[in-house]
């Protein structure tokens, strides 16, 4: 399978391999493939790693199907770790939770990337943006209503769909 083109433009040594591993997931080899799942299991339990993948999702310069995979990969992280559940097994540790400070960025960056990202990109943050809504809505989340009013109301805002 040929590797897509991503700018490598201002990209730091981390960001290269985060782009890698989320490429190597669309790999035919199972071993790349699992190797990369294991790269971003491992990656998911450390502070910042939701906004890491925002931000790649967002890129402009970062090729459709990476940021789509970055999307895919935010998503899951903020499934398995904004609000997690205590494990049904008896001696299980608890999954890691996003700290407050991570989770604020989010917050604060996730409606304006969703609204100006690719349709399949913004698809996977929507569902994202369910979760957090789900869990931090309105108590921690008060801003929300005025900034999609806000958003949604500019020119352009309402080609969302």
């Amino acid at each position: 399978r040929r590797r897509a083109h991503t700018s490598s433009r201002a990209m730091s040594g981390d960001q290269t391999q985060l782009v890698a591993a989320l490429q190597a997931t669309l790999s035919a080899d199972a071993t790349a493939r699992a190797s990369a799942e294991q790269f971003l299991a491992a990656r998911s339990a450390t502070d910042n790693f939701s906004l890491q993948l925002l931000q790649l999702a967002a890129q402009d310069g970062v090729d459709g199907m990476t940021r789509q995979c970055a999307a895919v990969a935010f998503k899951n992280v903020v499934k398995k770790h904004w609000a997690p559940v205590e494990p049904d097994e008896v001696g299980a540790q608890a999954p890691r939770e996003t700290p407050e400070s991570e989770k604020a960025a989010v917050r604060g960056a996730i409606v304006g990337l969703m609204l100006r990202a690719p349709k399949l990109v913004a698809a996977q943050m929507s569902e994202a943006l369910s979760i957090v809504c789900t869990s931090d809505f309105p108590e921690r989340w008060s801003g929300l209503l005025p900034e999609l009013v806000t958003r949604l109301g500019t020119a352009g805002g309402g080609e969302f769909n």
